[in-house]
């Protein structure tokens, strides 16, 4: 049993295989075959994707018989031209005359590439191509196979969706909303510049990795210092981390401790230099 047509990876037009469009999978080398038959034919500039529309219409004018519009696309009509724009229509004209054979080549050349294309498609994107130029078709084509697949874009809606879900979290709606409600405050009391979004999304991404990623205030790159003084700092302390209670309590008891020692030592030795003293006197008496 013969394969159908529209399975068979080459298509046979006017007796030249020709690389059917079926897929993304097909369009680097059907593309490839489009391009290097359009330069063959020197009509590549005319059908190149690459350029912007408004190059192509500056190439495609070259193909037509110029008019005074040509040189001077706010003309209503011949008697609206200068002197000069006469001069530069004439020259037009002529160089157009004598290369009017080239040209007509070059338009049949155009014809014969957007026939290629319409027969090498596959059926499901004729849409992108119908009554279009090569231009246009090969620009529609290009952003169909050349963008995200639609397999991509599911899976990033349905990411998207699941972190949306994500977000209706009562803790994660309390954080951003006291969050902005604190990015305010600090905006009213000039500590604060910027976007509010930006900053927030800057935090979190800082904070990604680890717990211990999360920086005091005064290292957020949103943060304005408020020009404090050295006296006025000691009443920042809540800045930075405080100490834990155990840690409190174990200074207070080694304090303690040390004080006791101090207290027995100094006296101890008072004592024994009182009992010096007395020896002394008892020596010399």
């Amino acid at each position: 049993m013969s394969a159908s047509r529209e399975s068979l990876p080459y298509k046979i037009v006017d007796k030249i295989p020709v690389p059917q469009l079926r897929s993304r999978e097909d369009w680097p080398a059907w593309k490839d075959y489009i391009e290097r038959t359009a330069k063959i034919c020197g009509v590549w500039e005319f059908c190149d994707p690459a350029n912007t529309e408004d190059e192509y219409l500056e190439q495609k004018a070259k193909l037509s018989e110029p008019t005074f519009r040509t040189v001077r696309d706010d003309a209503w009509s011949i008697a609206d031209l200068e002197d000069a724009d006469f001069q530069k229509l004439r020259k037009l004209v002529k160089e157009y005359k004598e290369n009017k054979d080239g040209l007509d080549q070059k338009r049949k050349a155009i014809e014969t590439i957007q026939q290629l294309i319409k027969s090498s498609v596959s059926g499901q994107y004729t849409k992108y191509i119908f009554g279009a130029t090569p231009y246009y078709q090969l620009t529609a084509l290009s952003r169909t196979f050349s963008g995200p697949s639609p397999e991509d874009i599911n899976a990033v809606s349905s990411e998207w969706l699941a972190l949306q879900q994500l977000a209706e979290s009562q803790d994660i709606q309390q954080y951003v909303t006291r969050w902005k409600a604190l990015f305010e405050k600090c905006l009213s009391l000039k500590m604060a510049n910027g976007a509010p979004d930006q900053a927030l999304g800057k935090s979190l991404l800082d904070s990604r990795e680890a717990a211990t990623m999360w920086k005091p205030l005064q290292f957020q790159f949103w943060f304005v210092n408020p020009g404090l003084s050295e006296f006025d700092q000691e009443s920042t302390d809540s800045w930075g981390i405080a100490p834990k209670a155990s840690t409190v309590a174990a200074d207070k008891s080694q304090t303690e401790e040390d004080g006791k020692f101090d207290i027995s030592w100094s006296t101890d030795a008072g004592a024994h230099s009182d009992e010096e003293g007395e020896a002394a006197d008892d020596w010399t008496a």
